[in-house]
């Protein structure tokens, strides 16, 4: 499973969408206000990508901004991870000479255990402390 840079902000502005009031447009500005040292460019490239995924719509103009599209208590960590990272797919690794690995087989649960718990944990229901 991949989880990196672009994978920790994705969360965290839908996290930060998730938790703001659903009604209005969330600018832009705002939006990167609640980061330290990142560029407009790289949460703009974040939002195209949750934009493409069905999770946001982008409203262009002086009140413009952000919105959610999907049901806000129903976006789940997978929803999102998937929206920048593509399908969360366990890849066996045919490096045994055995039919069958017992590392491999080991490695593929933990993952297929870690992406059933996030897709159904819900941005929602955390609250950050």
């Amino acid at each position: 499973m991949k989880y990196n840079k672009t994978t920790d902000y994705a969360l965290h502005i839908m996290y930060y969408m998730v938790h703001h009031d659903e009604k209005n447009n969330i600018p832009l500005q705002d939006i990167i206000g609640q980061f330290r040292d990142v560029s407009r460019t790289y949460v703009s490239k974040i939002l195209t990508q949750l934009t493409k995924a069905g999770l946001v719509r982008s409203t262009p103009g002086k009140n413009g901004g952000y919105q959610l599209i999907k049901d806000r208590k129903k976006i789940t960590f997978l929803d999102v991870i998937e929206a920048v990272n593509g399908k969360q797919l366990a890849e066996p690794m045919p490096i045994c000479r055995a039919q069958k690995c017992a590392i491999q087989e080991i490695i593929q649960n933990s993952e297929k255990k870690a992406l059933d718990y996030l897709a159904h944990t819900r941005l929602y229901d955390i609250s950050e402390h």
